[in-house]
């Protein structure tokens, strides 16, 4: 997704009251698009501008800019039966440090972990 598709994800969005912009969630735009349905389920989009090499570069709120290196673009995953492209399970967990984690971050990040076989970075590895 790249940041001139976040209107028309808003748009198709709200046409279909499923999902609406969570402006209460942080960080926010430009970094990071959170949507929550009315059950409030959460979905979080991140728009990058892709460089020629295949990289994504993620807009912080800061001004500075975060890669998404090409060769972690490249995973693969199955929602509803379909096949989508993800972050590799490397990746995610290499973005999900230089904050600090919280119960869900420590949840989902030992199931991928556990998964995928991987070791968990020392944030990840308390109780």
């Amino acid at each position: 997704m790249s940041g001139d598709d976040v209107a028309e994800v808003l748009d198709r969005l709200a046409a279909r009251r499923l999902f609406e912009h969570a402006l209460d969630i942080r960080p926010g735009l430009p970094a990071r698009l959170a949507l929550r349905d009315p059950d409030n389920r959460q979905v979080d989009l991140h728009p990058v501008v892709f460089d020629e090499m295949g990289s994504g570069w993620q807009e912080l709120p800061d001004g500075g800019w975060g890669c998404y290196a090409a060769e972690g673009l490249r995973g693969a995953g199955t929602i509803a039966r379909c096949r989508v492209r993800c972050l590799t399970p490397e990746l995610q967990i290499r973005h999900h440090l230089g904050y600090e984690p919280d119960a869900d971050d420590r949840h989902d990040m030992r199931q991928l972990a556990e998964r995928f076989g991987l070791d968990l970075p020392p944030p990840y590895r308390a109780a």
